[in-house]
């Protein structure tokens, strides 16, 4: 036998040179250690197990990359039986459920915990679960003395790290949200994107990354907990600067993605936010529907960011978050969500003892109430409000709650006293000197004279409010064009009250206005039904059908497919129309 490495290596190759053979490497470190002992030969086939994906073997001798994924609910119930059996696992089929979710499909954890099981079989599986469920010690529950544990198996791969990427995979293991953006990513660990992404390709490699989506990253959750255990071993200050970086990323994206979206909204002005971080980065946007696209990317993680500033005090963050986020909601729908949003924003609103912030969180969680149909709860909020408003609120205050108090009346049916609540807001708003407001008014002051079958003026207002629209406010010119299709519609013009509502439709649509789509789509297929146009009565239908599915307004939606199941049964849409009107003034 030589003595020298690379005699003994030579000697190797030559031995199973043109053999068949099946050769497995398993936990193989790097290319380096592989390469020396590939046949020269193409008769023998390798089979290598590793951490790292070995992505050079691929290069330079055309290896085929197999990722094995983590194991289905399924497959994971598979293994615990092969080891207790189907007996046990049918004792209790909500503790097994409960322990693959909470292991993640990860087989050497579930052979672990299986193997415990077994040891005491007189425990159930439920004692099993109510260990793992705490975060803090589901990792020493996961193993079984020796090398056979998860924390072992993954400090294999971590100690092969360099310093900085220790560094940054402690850090990832401290944010709270399933997922991350490359953007967000970089903020967390204070890197510039490139940097960022170089860290996370490396950690990826080791398997201890996963780019599921491209330019989204996650961890396994057993990973993520041992990621986070690594973190303490970081410095203090590295670590309590990592958070707040990743937080003010949040906000300042989805402050700056709020603008494009409502870009005249009247509270922007007076909102302020302290500088990021130093290290974070946020976004920023142009267009509408770049803010979108970013808002439906990140509504969980902005979710999750807001709940981990309640959780820390930091009241500042959650009203703005709320805030932030309320234009995307107030187009998409999900008006739940954005309760929620406000919920916890009206409470750290009080917290702070801010009154202008607290006028906003009333009004806004007023409206959210509204729209979720809580009539008692957002005639409370918005009395408030506007009472709070008399007293420590401007005249701005004022009309802006005088104006939100005024939608709730009109949900209720109570277009008078909405129209009073204008009258109101119109009086206080002549003093001031505000076009964005006095937009907001004069489109209000138009809808809810309609409501009161005040055409003439309702008109008036909707066409002076229409001067007053800057470019790029697609919400005020949608909801302008829907009152002026009301208008005509109610004063027999059936003609110009189609274009009004497709004209606002067709904004609402390039714009992916969902609530506006859905409620303009209904009233235009009215509007075609008088007009005895069945084609385009059932279009229209289906799209509000769509949209308020999409939107999950369940009741809505439910009340559209009424119609168009009477709209088959009817012997035309002008039938129909006669059938509401009958209903409506028997």
């Amino acid at each position: 036998m030589p003595s020298q490495p690379d005699a003994q290596i030579g000697l190797y190759r030559s031995l199973v040179a043109d053999r068949g053979l099946l050769l497995v490497l398993d936990n193989a470190g790097d290319v380096g250690q592989v390469t020396p002992l590939l046949p020269g030969g193409s008769s023998a086939a390798v089979l290598i197990t590793s951490r790292d994906n070995l992505n050079g073997l691929a290069a330079t001798h055309g290896a085929t990359s197999v990722t094995v994924p983590s194991l289905s609910r399924a497959e994971s119930r598979e293994l615990i039986a092969t080891r207790l059996g189907p007996e046990r696992l049918a004792a209790e089929p909500a503790a097994v459920d409960a322990l693959t979710s909470l292991l993640g499909g990860l087989p050497l954890a579930l052979s672990i915990l299986a193997t415990r099981a077994r040891e005491h079989a007189r425990f159930s599986l439920e004692s099993l679960v109510c260990e793992l469920r705490d975060e803090t010690a589901r990792l020493a529950a996961l193993d079984v003395g020796g090398a056979v544990s998860v924390r072992a198996v993954f400090s294999w791969s971590s100690a092969a790290l360099p310093p900085d990427l220790v560094r940054v995979f402690g850090l990832l293991g401290l944010a709270p949200q399933a997922d991350l953006s490359l953007a967000a990513a970089a903020s967390l660990v204070g890197l510039g994107t490139g940097e960022a992404r170089a860290a996370l390709s490396a950690l990826e490699r080791a398997s201890l990354v996963e780019e599921h989506q491209p330019g989204r990253y996650r961890m396994h959750d057993l990973v993520k907990l041992y990621a986070f255990e690594r973190a303490a071993d970081l410095p203090v200050a590295e670590r309590d600067a990592a958070l707040p970086r990743l937080t003010d990323f949040y906000l300042h994206s989805a402050c700056a993605a709020q603008k494009p979206l409502d870009p005249t909204d009247p509270t922007r002005p007076w909102i302020t936010i302290d500088p990021p971080e130093p290290g974070c980065v946020p976004l920023g946007f142009t267009t509408p529907k770049e803010a979108l696209d970013w808002f439906r990317a990140e509504a969980a993680c902005l979710v999750t960011a807001q709940h981990e500033a309640v959780a820390r005090g930091w009241h500042g963050v959650v009203w703005r978050l709320a805030w932030a986020q309320t234009a995307y909601y107030q187009q998409v729908g999900h008006p739940h969500l954005l309760h929620e949003l406000w919920t916890v924003g009206l409470a750290s609103a009080r917290a702070l003892g801010d009154g202008e912030v607290l006028l906003l969180a009333l009004r806004r969680l007023g409206n959210a109430s509204r729209r979720i149909g809580g009539f008692a709860d957002a005639v409370e909020l918005l009395e408030e409000s506007v009472a709070l408003a008399t007293v420590v609120g401007s005249p701005f205050d004022q009309v802006l709650c005088l104006l939100t108090f005024a939608e709730c009346l009109q949900t209720v049916g109570d277009s008078q006293g909405a129209l009073d609540q204008c009258d109101r807001a119109e009086a206080i708003n002549r003093t001031l000197d505000d076009p964005s407001l006095t937009l907001r008014v004069l489109a209000s002051v138009a809808w809810y004279a309609a409501g009161c079958e005040q055409y003439e003026r309702a008109e008036e207002a909707a066409r002076t409010a229409v001067t007053l629209v800057v470019p790029g406010d697609f919400h005020a010119m949608t909801a302008i064009l829907d009152t002026l299709g009301h208008i005509a519609c109610r004063t027999g013009r059936l003609d110009q009250a189609a274009d009004h509502y497709d004209e606002a439709l067709a904004i609402a649509v390039e714009n992916d206005d969902e609530y506006s789509i859905g409620d303009t789509a209904e009233n235009v297929g009215w509007v075609y039904a008088m007009r005895d146009d069945l084609d385009r009565t059932t279009s229209r239908w289906n799209q509000a059908v769509h949209s308020y599915v999409v939107q999950q307004r369940a009741a809505d939606a439910a009340r559209v497919l009424g119609l168009l199941e009477r709209l088959r049964q009817a012997e035309s849409p002008a039938a129909l129309v006669a059938e509401r009107d009958t209903a409506a003034h028997p």
